[in-house]
């Protein structure tokens, strides 16, 4: 909003694009949505690693993000009018930011069984500090450095995302290296089994102090023991080309721990490879997800609505400018304190079995409140109503994921997750103009 405001002050185009609750409509911009969904759709493949023959990991989609939403930041800046500001910061920053969210939740759900919701509430939790905190940062920064320095400041913000990325390690990264651990030490008790049983050995044959332990390699008959880690990973214990010769126990044991030793290397992709679709839209045959996705449209549709006019509902009220701000920051910690109970309620043994019925009951909630906000006629009101409303967006959008999971597992969680956000798109994209229709009536854009 605060960003918003600010580059509207800059190019002097108040009346063609601002959106103004209660004035004056909102312009749909139907020619920018055709843009919005092949956005979507772009991010939808970029967050799946398995979409095309160059995979993209979670980690490098992160990092680009990253760049390509500094990049936004500081070429916004730069602007020479607001309709370059609707490529720039709209199509180009909209897209670093899709780019950033998508693989950091879905790699939080891939690590996180046990505890997901939990582990979702608290990735997300953030939202709530970011929408108390963000706006007075935004704000200081325009006062203080214009709007060419607030933005650097921004892009450098940004840069952050790269760090972050760099952190994510994939998931069957840390399965190899936790089963490898795990091999290896089964493979020292078995070292140290040998050699008392070599020591044995050793007392019964004292007649043939001379003898020795001979093994010999050739060439010709030269091994590589390959024990299957993973489907893509091999573990190759090499030997040697050239003849040894092993004359005491303490070789045999060395030799058997240096092949304890062994090294990681990715199988041929060309042999294990398995091609996808680009787009997995027989997941969408599944009623209860297609249900789930419509929800979403719908949910998102609403929410995004009532955020946009709360401020300009209690102006309506009679509130002074200060509460009617201060009613989004009620939302913002409301909804960062929903994310934690919710995964804090998720996880419970005895809601598992629940949990997608309590998601359901959460939209009927959020209707409820929706239709109460209208008759309300005092700031408190109005503060209580904006605390359950945050907190059912905060409940509802970080358990996105969990439900997804229990509807069609883990492993379809990638491509999912995607076409669940392109639905979340489209809501976002078509609720607040919708609700503009109506000029001079806020009470219509809860209803």
């Amino acid at each position: 909003m605060i960003s918003l405001l600010r580059q509207e002050e800059a190019f002097h185009a108040l009346t063609s694009i601002k959106y103004r609750a209660g004035g004056k409509r909102i312009p749909r911009k139907r020619k920018y949505r055709e843009i919005d969904d092949r956005l979507q759709t772009l991010k939808t493949r970029l967050q799946n690693d398995e979409l095309t023959p160059v995979e993209f990991s979670f980690r490098s989609v992160v990092i680009w993000s990253g760049l390509v939403l500094a990049f936004a930041l500081i070429i916004s800046g730069f602007a020479p009018n607001i309709y370059f500001l609707f490529v720039s910061y709209g199509v180009i920053g909209g897209l670093g930011q899709a780019m950033a969210y998508s693989p950091a939740v879905v790699i939080v759900t891939a690590y996180f069984h046990k505890k997901l919701g939990t582990a979702l509430g608290l990735a997300t939790s953030g939202v709530g500090l970011g929408t108390f905190a963000i706006p007075l940062l935004l704000e200081a920064s325009f006062t203080y450095y214009g709007y060419l320095g607030a933005l650097i400041m921004a892009a450098a913000a940004s840069v952050e995302i790269i760090v972050c990325g760099a952190l994510m390690r994939p998931i069957s990264l840390h399965r190899r290296i936790t089963e490898f651990n795990n091999r290896k030490g089964q493979g020292r008790i078995s070292v140290n089994s040998i050699s008392g049983n070599l020591d044995r050995i050793m007392t019964d044959t004292k007649q043939s102090t001379n003898a020795e332990l001979t093994t010999d390699y050739s060439r010709k008959h030269q091994n590589a023991i390959k024990p299957q880690l993973l489907n893509d990973v091999d573990i190759v214990i090499s030997v040697s080309e050239n003849k040894r010769k092993l004359t005491s126990r303490k070789s045999v044991v060395s030799m058997l721990r240096r092949a304890s030793t062994v090294f990681l290397f990715n199988r041929d992709s060309s042999k294990t490879k398995i091609k996808t679709k680009f787009f997995d839209l027989s997941l969408l045959k599944d009623l209860r997800y297609s249900a789930f996705c419509v929800a979403i449209l719908l949910f998102t549709l609403a929410f995004s609505s009532g955020m946009v006019f709360l401020p300009a509902f209690a102006l309506q009220i009679g509130t002074s400018e200060f509460e009617a701000a201060y009613t989004v920051v009620v939302t913002g910690v409301s909804d960062g304190i929903g994310r934690l109970f919710a995964g804090f309620l998720f996880d419970r043994k005895f809601m598992k079995p629940y949990r997608v019925y309590i998601y359901n009951v959460l939209i009927i909630f959020m209707g409820v409140v929706s239709l109460t906000i209208p008759s309300v006629t005092t700031f408190p009101q109005l503060a209580v109503a904006c605390a359950i409303y945050g907190s059912i967006i905060g409940m509802y959008v970080s358990q996105k994921s969990v439900i997804i999971v229990d509807l069609l597992g883990i492993e379809n969680l990638s491509k999912s997750f995607g076409i669940v956000l392109f639905f979340q798109g489209i809501g976002v994209f078509i609720g607040p103009p919708l609700s503009g229709m109506y000029p001079g009536n806020i009470d219509l854009s809860f209803l």
